[in-house]
C-alpha cells in the first residue's frame, strides 16, 4: 500500500461515522515502539509477532479507511498503547530464567507524556520507586509496596505528588528494596 496516499491522525472514528460519503474499512495499521510493522486487512482479527528479542514493546493500531467519493485513504486516531515484556526464557522454553532483582529502566525515554518503569525482583519485596528533580527533591513516590517475584512495571504519567504536572528537564527515579538501590536518569520533554 502507496504511504503517500495515507493522511494520517486526520479524523477520529466520530469523525467518519459522522460524515454522509460511504466509508469503507480497509484494514489497520499495526505499530511497535512507534514504528509502523505491518499491515492486517479488515478481515483478519488477530496479529502476531514473531522473533522478539528480550525487552519492552509497545503497540498500537489506527485503522485505514476508504471514502468512497473522495480520493486517497484516511488513518484513523491511534488506539491506546499495549505494552509487552518479553521476559528471557531457557533453551527448552519450558522455565523463565532466574529474575535478578534491578531496574531495567524505561521506555520511553525522553518521554511525553507518560513513561513505564520496568523493574525485576528475586524475591517477594518491598519495592519502593521515587522520582527527583535535578536538585535532588522529591517530585512523587510512583510504588511503595510489596511485590511478588518477577517483572513488573509503574508508569510516571509526570505529574508531582500534589497531581500537578511538572515541567520539561531532567529527573531521577530512584529504586530501593532490601539491600538494593539503583538511580537511573529521565528525561520528560513537553
Amino acid at each position: 500500500m502507496p504511504t503517500n496516499s495515507v493522511r494520517r491522525a486526520v479524523v477520529d472514528r466520530s469523525d467518519i461515522s459522522n460524515r454522509s460519503t460511504d466509508i469503507y474499512t480497509i484494514g489497520y495499521n499495526i505499530y511497535r515502539n512507534n514504528e509502523l510493522v505491518d499491515f492486517v486487512h479488515h478481515m483478519h482479527s488477530h496479529y502476531s509477532d514473531v522473533d522478539l528479542g528480550t525487552g519492552v514493546y509497545e503497540y498500537y493500531l489506527t485503522t485505514l479507511y476508504e471514502l468512497l467519493d473522495q480520493d486517497g485513504i484516511i488513518e484513523s486516531a491511534a488506539t491506546e498503547m499495549i505494552s509487552l515484556i518479553v521476559d528471557p526464557v531457557s533453551v527448552d522454553d519450558e522455565l523463565t530464567a532466574p529474575f535478578v532483582t534491578g531496574m531495567v529502566g524505561n521506555y520511553p525515554n525522553p518521554f511525553n507524556p507518560e513513561t513505564a518503569i520496568i523493574f525485576s525482583l528475586s524475591e517477594r519485596s518491598n519495592v519502593r520507586i521515587d522520582v527527583y528533580n535535578v536538585l535532588g527533591q522529591k517530585v512523587t513516590t510512583l510504588l511503595n509496596e510489596e511485590k511478588e517475584l518477577g517483572q513488573h512495571r509503574v508508569v510516571w504519567s509526570g505529574k508531582g505528588d500534589t497531581g500537578k504536572t511538572v515541567g520539561s528537564g531532567v529527573y531521577f527515579y530512584k529504586m530501593t528494596t532490601g539491600k538494593y538501590t539503583q538511580t537511573k536518569k529521565i528525561m520528560l520533554i513537553r
